[in-house]
């Protein structure tokens, strides 16, 4: 399974997607609120997560911005971007995102997307897009 690193400016998301997660055996390294904060956290960590489920709209850096810098320190990571912007796509794509949820999305949804960007097939839910791997 895989380190993940959380990036949303919703706090109540974040104990939804960790516990989620965990029970379906990833790790949650790191939870950040911003995309700064994202970016410096990411930077501190010894081991790079092997994918960020990021947030587009964020106080203090976006999540476009974040993700650029965060590429920019690790090509291997993966970022799964979230957004309830449908328009954000193109940008988080555009950024080096790998796919692409649109919020609302259910928890099973963001698993099949999740598992398909670690397994380097192409995201089975419709609602995302992106590179491969």
């Amino acid at each position: 399974m895989a380190d993940i690193l959380l990036v949303d400016d919703e706090t109540f998301l974040h104990e939804i997607y960790a516990d989620f997660l965990q029970l379906h055996g990833h790790k949650v390294v790191g939870i950040a609120y911003n995309g700064e904060e994202a970016v410096a956290l990411f930077r501190s960590l010894p081991r790079k997560p092997e994918v960020v489920i990021m947030d587009q709209r964020m106080p203090v850096k976006s999540g476009v911005d974040a993700t650029k810098e965060i590429l920019a320190l690790d090509r291997k990571t993966r970022v799964i971007f979230s957004s309830a912007d449908i328009h954000a796509r193109k940008a988080s794509v555009e950024a080096g995102a790998v796919a692409f949820v649109q919020k609302p999305f259910t928890l099973e949804e963001l698993l099949r997307v999740l598992d398909g960007v670690l397994s380097n097939r192409a995201p089975e839910a419709s609602s995302s897009t992106g590179r491969k791997g």
